[in-house]
């Protein structure tokens, strides 16, 4: 996987997942500091100093997002997939994920792998993890979602604590609200999306001989333990 960040003697290049997950939203709360404090622009020092620290704010929203609003997105996921296994969607959540689902043919996905409550988020991050450590190049879109997700959560999460810290009167406060739980609903819409793309990815890579059956748990286990190299 190559790096997040490199240095070279033409500057710094940022991956596109380290510059939606952190560096975007690190900017966007600098930008919201100095719309408050203006005459920190007045000093040269000062702006290359929020510059230089976008990422790590950014950092640390993404981990502080992550904590306050990472059961959502978990949750949400889990029980979005557990009710296309057992046909209880809400007729927003088949339309929000139409397009998701032929796509992946998210049921026949589930049927596949065998996913319930118990193993849904087991099999997913091992699959995850897996790919991530020995056949990145297989999964570099991949790496793009993970970034956009998290940059919604940011972002979610950043526009709630917009009114404590901005003047604003009760409409302004209800459209932000309002922005921020559509952003959260879009992390979880991705979410998913990256779930059935990541286990479409290894079905296609290492189980093409067993499309026509169904595969548990251990059988992902035996699968890795055989891996000999991604092509």
């Amino acid at each position: 996987m190559k790096n997040n960040i490199e240095l070279s003697t033409s500057g710094i290049k940022f991956s596109y997942r380290r510059f939606l997950a952190d560096t975007s939203i690190g900017f966007a709360i600098i930008l919201l500091f100095l719309s408050q404090y203006p005459n920190y622009m007045e000093h040269n020092f000062m702006i290359m100093f929020f510059i230089l620290a976008s990422t790590p704010v950014g950092i640390l929203v993404n981990i502080s997002s992550w904590i306050l609003l990472g059961f959502f997105q978990t949750r949400v996921t889990k029980d979005v997939v557990l009710s296309i296994k057992n046909g209880k969607l809400w007729s927003i959540e088949k339309y929000l994920l139409l397009g998701t689902d032929e796509h992946f043919q998210i049921k026949d996905t589930i049927e596949f792998y065998k996913l319930n409550e118990e193993n849904f988020y087991k099999i997913v991050k091992l699959i995850e993890h897996f790919l991530s450590v020995h056949c990145p190049q297989k999964i570099g879109y991949y790496q793009d979602i993970v970034g956009m997700r998290i940059f919604y959560r940011n972002v979610s999460l950043l526009l709630m604590i917009i009114p404590f810290i901005v003047k604003l009167n009760l409409i302004q406060i209800g459209i932000i609200i309002s922005m921020s739980l559509f952003f959260l609903i879009a992390n979880s819409i991705i979410t998913i999306y990256g779930v059935f793309y990541l286990l479409q990815v290894f079905k296609m890579l290492f189980l093409r001989d067993k499309l026509d059956s169904k595969i548990d748990y251990k059988e992902i286990i035996s699968t890795i333990k055989e891996f000999n190299g991604c092509d």
